[in-house]
């Protein structure tokens, strides 16, 4: 009997030491990263939806307040520089100013202007941005996650602004916010994640029906309890699907260079510009380069002292040599009526 009894003890505290380790696995990583604990230094991920379609590629930084984001032409791989020419979009903001890109001129703006096609940008790039975070779950707030073991209640951001919607009684009689906010989804929800032994998730589901299940593999790019695969489920129908091709995490505060957008650009390549409170590009210079945008936004440029020396050399040469032709050319004809 002391046998048995021992042997049990033995089992009992296994399991112990087992769901602590379990415990603390998904306290620490899977969990601190949706609860916005953890910055993101470096996210690239593809998306393709569940109507078809293209994939679209994108890569992002946040630290939950300032935020890189941009979709580009094809999947971004490790540190490389990038040319305007390869992005679709992109959006970014930093502690002063808010960026986008429009051709080869990087325009920015203090925050806070009050320019709301280029507000409903921005907010459409974060919308994006934090739903690959996210792993999939679109439109839940960044920081939201409020965690109870593996249950835990998030909150739905503000998406019906940015989307313009807007709800109303066929009545006339004003809705309580109450109201307002059941029917524009912006109460909190409930949800609950499965986890693996070792404390990783592999699916979440949300009251409404909405679930995702995501899939590891071992990479470089990305820490162990990071998914490489998801896929978004309503019900039993297959949706959107997420590939995390590299995540770096970081601890808050970040270095405020991750958020300056000319690090990510190759030199020469874009021009950097202030949007006015008019919506105009002013006060335009980069090394190298001075841009002029008039109001009707023609760009015209004028090359630098050091390029223009350069091109300047060559046009004298070229004028010099054709100037001699010309002047050759007049004096035997002119020896010839002689």
């Amino acid at each position: 009997m002391s046998v048995l009894k021992a042997i049990l003890i033995c089992l009992s505290s296994t399991m112990i030491i087992q769901n602590e380790v379990f415990a603390r696995g998904y306290e620490t990583e899977s969990k601190s990263y949706l609860s916005g604990v953890l910055g993101i230094e470096k996210i690239v991920y593809s998306h393709k939806s569940s109507s078809g379609g293209e994939t679209n590629n994108y890569c992002a930084a946040t630290d939950g307040i300032s935020f890189i984001f941009m979709q580009t032409r094809r999947t971004v791989k490790g540190d490389e520089l990038l040319d305007p020419d390869q992005l679709v979009e992109f959006a970014a903001k930093d502690d002063q100013y808010e960026y986008i890109m429009t051709g080869r001129v990087l325009a920015r703006r203090p925050i806070g202007s009050p320019m709301p096609d280029l507000t409903a940008k921005f907010q459409s790039a974060s919308y994006m941005m934090w739903s690959g975070i996210h792993f999939g779950l679109w439109g839940l707030k960044p920081g939201s996650f409020v965690w109870n073991k593996d249950s835990f209640k998030a909150e739905y951001d503000d998406y019906d602004k940015l989307f313009n919607i807007k709800v109303e009684r066929d009545d006339g009689v004003p809705l309580t916010k109450e109201q307002e906010a059941e029917l524009l989804n912006r109460r909190p929800i409930s949800g609950k994640a499965q986890f693996d032994s070792d404390g990783n998730i592999n699916q979440i589901s949300l009251e409404n029906g909405y679930s995702v299940s995501l899939e590891r593999a071992t990479s470089p790019s990305r820490p162990t309890w990071c998914p490489i695969s998801i896929t978004t489920k309503v019900g039993d129908q297959e949706g959107d699907k997420f590939i995390l091709h590299e995540l770096r995490t970081a601890t808050k505060p970040m270095d405020p260079k991750i958020f300056q957008p000319t690090n990510y650009f190759k030199p020469d390549t874009f021009v950097l510009a202030n949007f006015d409170p008019a919506g105009r590009f002013t006060n335009i210079s980069t090394v190298g380069k001075e841009i002029l945008i008039h109001e009707s936004r023609k760009i015209i440029i004028e090359e630098s002292s050091s390029r223009l020396s350069r091109f300047a050399r060559i046009a004298i040469v070229l004028v010099t040599f054709f100037g001699a032709v010309i002047a050759a050319h007049r004096i035997i004809n002119k020896n010839k009526e002689n």
